[in-house]
């Protein structure tokens, strides 16, 4: 059923050195250290290095869909490439879903959006209380049940599926001086 697995972490200062990352940046870039699973709908977020990275950047104001439901932060890639708001509710704070953007062209100069035929998909986020780990769970076709697939998660019915992928997970690109031990799920 989830087509996609991706961990995104924040890289130690070191190695993001040893790997020519820009250190000390003020907003937050998380790696993909890890992914599984043949989902085609992230290729655009893959740089000519074969690292694919994400910043965590505020939503340029907070989305505020009912009581319960909100957005404070979203990620985007490189050449400003928005992956999706990040829509958390108050009583599960490490859970968040977001989609890709539907339209068919995006930005001022009305560029081709390379996410418009994956439109439809869901993206389920376990994050780290402090932002600093992300695992991303792929659902193709499952953005009109956001919220029946983010309460499975939540019930835990996905974890057996989760376990395999995080087993079957390899690097997507190999950091000089990556130790996972680090990440905090």
């Amino acid at each position: 059923m989830i087509a996609g697995y991706y961990k995104l972490e924040t890289l130690q200062d070191e190695v993001k050195a040893q790997n020519k990352i820009k250190t000390g940046a003020i907003v937050p870039r998380l790696d993909c250290t890890a992914h599984a699973g043949n989902y085609k709908g992230l290729e655009a977020f893959i740089n000519q290095k074969g690292q694919m990275f994400f910043y965590l950047t505020p939503c340029r104001e907070v989305i505020e869909t009912n009581a319960k439901r909100y957005a404070e932060y979203c990620l985007t890639g490189g050449k400003s490439l928005n992956f999706g708001s990040l829509y958390k509710f108050i009583d599960y704070p490490n859970f968040a879903y977001s989609y890709p953007n539907k339209k068919p062209f995006i930005g001022a100069k009305r560029e081709p959006n390379p996410l418009y035929q994956f439109g439809n998909d869901l993206y389920l986020i376990i994050k780290a209380p402090d932002y600093s780990t992300f695992e991303i769970l792929i659902f193709e076709g499952g953005r009109n049940l956001a919220e029946h697939y983010l309460q499975s998660l939540i019930d835990g019915d996905f974890d057996t599926e989760i376990q395999n992928l995080r087993a079957e997970a390899k690097p997507m690109f190999e950091y000089i001086g990556l130790n996972s031990a680090n990440s905090k799920l």
